[in-house]
């Protein structure tokens, strides 16, 4: 795992159930993604942002 610090900031951009397998606009190996953002969604960022187009 990378190390995270306060003045660190997580952008995640466009996560969404439509690109995940049976979703309308499927991406292979989206699925993937997801447990890692988790993961990542523990560190101590000092900044989250998530955005869906």
């Amino acid at each position: 795992m990378p190390v995270v610090t306060a003045t660190d900031a997580l952008l995640i951009i466009d996560m969404q159930v439509d690109f995940l397998p049976g979703g309308a606009l499927a991406v292979t190996g989206a699925d993937a993604l997801v447990p890692v953002i988790n993961r990542l969604g523990h560190l101590p960022f000092g900044l989250v942002v998530a955005t869906q187009d």
